[in-house]
């Protein structure tokens, strides 16, 4: 059998993940000097953290193995599909942690995807893998992932730019200005890294621009 692991900022719904046996290693939030699982939800406190932003880390590799290690001895293989490795270097940890694991269990097979994206443009070829699986072959698991990763497009539009313009992605002139003309970019990732897709003067304009 082949078993699905992918990380947290996939965005896969947690009763979805449930349902479909999908493992989901948890990049960390640090927040205040604590640190607490990104499946864990914060937005609802999201703009309390405009002048303290918070900052995030990779899955904890003793964790990350701990489950290879597990599914590894059940004789089941291992597809992993992660965030881009521009955006974090989780994807490498796997791979590293995986290799590890296989020079301890020769017989352990193992495969991973650099999505070179995020959040569901990610989950999708997750869930289209485990939904390869009854039947199917390592391979075929991988053949389903790539199909689905080049059958999608991610587009999103931020309600503000004080989060871009915290991050460092924008000025802050160029944030104050965009607020003032309701200029609303609709951003997407290109290449493995977040890139400006279009700029609308409104949210509506920006949401009809996502849908054409």
């Amino acid at each position: 059998m082949v078993r699905i692991i992918t990380d947290s900022t996939s965005s896969i719904p947690q009763d979805i993940r449930a349902e479909l046996g999908i493992e989901a290693a948890s990049l960390i939030i640090n927040r205040n000097g604590e640190e607490e699982p990104d499946l864990d939800a914060f937005y609802k406190d999201i703009y309390e953290m405009a002048d303290n932003i918070p900052t995030s880390s990779q899955p904890p590799l003793g964790k990350v193995r701990e489950v290879v290690e597990s599914i590894a001895k059940t004789g089941d293989e291992v597809l992993g599909i992660f965030i881009s490795s521009k955006l974090s270097g989780t994807f490498e940890s796997f791979v590293h942690t995986a290799k590890e694991v296989k020079n301890d269990l020769p017989n352990f097979r193992f495969a991973a995807i650099d999505s070179m994206t995020t959040c569901m443009e990610m989950g999708w070829p997750a869930i289209a893998a485990k939904a390869a699986e009854t039947g199917a072959n390592l391979d075929d698991c991988i053949q389903a992932a790539n199909t689905s990763l080049h059958s999608t497009r991610f587009v999103f539009a931020p309600e503000s730019l004080l989060f871009l313009q915290k991050g460092g992605r924008i000025g802050k002139a160029a944030a104050l200005i965009g607020n003032m003309i309701s200029l609303t970019p609709v951003l997407t990732v290109n290449d493995g890294e977040a890139s400006t897709f279009s700029k609308c003067r409104t949210q509506k304009k920006a949401l009809a621009k996502m849908l054409q």
